[in-house]
């Protein structure tokens, strides 16, 4: 796709070249017209320079026919959905800059902190993730991961200054570095929904790559938006999870997560007062009992990992400040 060199950034001020958001985004979307206009909006406008690039997974609300007629400048690409990683992948194969960006379709984004995450990876060659901390629309801070909060954003994270080195970060919104995603392959689709973040976080730590958080810079997060209120989430919620304990954790851990589900699969199956979430119970305790940890109640690609591969045919200055070509390709495994 034709580089989209914007006029200005804040205040009409031409973006300078060190400035520059030399960066792909990938938006993976379903049935989130509203949302996705807006957050197509505040990106265009904050980040003209920019690569964007949206996978539809199947939307009847519109949403495909709202990209290609008032977004001409975005990448529209339309899957089969297979879930939140396999249209991350099938949108990272389609990208071309230095610096891919996954992000959620009610994300809604400002310059300051996209300049300050792309100048933290130009300016720290060990940092392979960076992401904002999430803010609601109200402007409180999103909490996430309940109880392991305080280990994954430890207090040291929230009230930092300037970057913190963390655990995990959300996959609503980070900035990877296109090399680690050709080292190490790119989100598992064995997940449909949730988990994903954990099982690739988890792969760059064991990697010896670094997580960081720019606490100081934000964007808004309209949580929960993006994914529907059924009990089958809370299924593959549960199953993804036991299947990444599985992958990263086999062994007691594992194992005493597999008993507990399977006991609260049986437990609830009887108990729970709604019929739908009976059935779901149900299913979790059969999936635990025999071990089939990729039942997933969501159809899967099959792919699991894929791996890219670069064509370094030709490089920039902004490829070459972080280490990798800017305009190559990736192909399908």
């Amino acid at each position: 796709m034709p580089e989209r060199r914007g006029p200005s950034s804040e205040g009409g001020q031409p973006v300078s070249a060190s400035r520059r958001v030399d960066v792909s985004f990938v938006i993976p979307s379903y049935n989130g017209r509203e949302v996705l206009e807006r957050a197509l909006r505040d990106l265009i406008a904050a980040a003209p320079e920019a690569e964007i690039i949206v996978v539809d997974g199947g939307s009847q609300d519109g949403s495909p026919e709202l990209v290609a007629h008032s977004f001409p400048t975005v990448v529209l690409r339309k899957e089969s959905n297979f879930g939140w990683g396999h249209a991350s992948n099938r949108g990272i194969e389609r990208s071309t800059r230095p610096i891919v960006a996954l992000m959620n379709s009610d994300v809604f984004v400002q310059r300051p902190a996209l300049e300050a995450l792309v100048e933290r990876l130009v300016a720290a060659p060990g940092v392979a993730v960076v992401a904002p901390m999430l803010h609601l629309p109200s402007g409180r801070r999103q909490p996430l991961w309940g109880i392991l909060s305080p280990i994954l954003y430890p207090p040291r994270a929230r009230l930092a200054r300037g970057p913190v080195e963390v655990p995990q970060v959300s996959g609503a919104f980070f900035m990877v570095r296109r090399s680690v995603l050709e080292e190490l392959g790119g989100i598992d689709e064995n997940h449909f929904f949730y988990n994903e973040e954990w099982d690739f976080c988890r792969r760059l730590r064991l990697a010896g790559h670094r997580i960081e958080l720019l606490r100081q810079h934000q964007v808004t997060h309209v949580a929960g938006s993006s994914t529907p209120r059924k009990p089958e989430f809370l299924l593959e919620q549960l199953r993804g999870f036991l299947y990444y304990l599985q992958k990263h954790h086999a062994g007691p851990t594992a194992e005493l997560a597999r008993v507990s589900m399977l006991l609260q699969g049986r437990v609830l199956s009887r108990l729970d007062t709604r019929a739908a979430h009976r059935k779901i119970w149900r299913r979790l305790a059969e999936i635990a009992a025999h071990r089939r940890f990729l039942d997933s109640p969501f159809p899967l690609s099959g792919r699991g990992v894929p791996r890219f591969q670069a064509v370094t045919a030709g490089r920039s200055i902004e490829a070459d400040s972080l280490g990798v070509p800017a305009a190559q390709k990736v192909t399908s495994p």
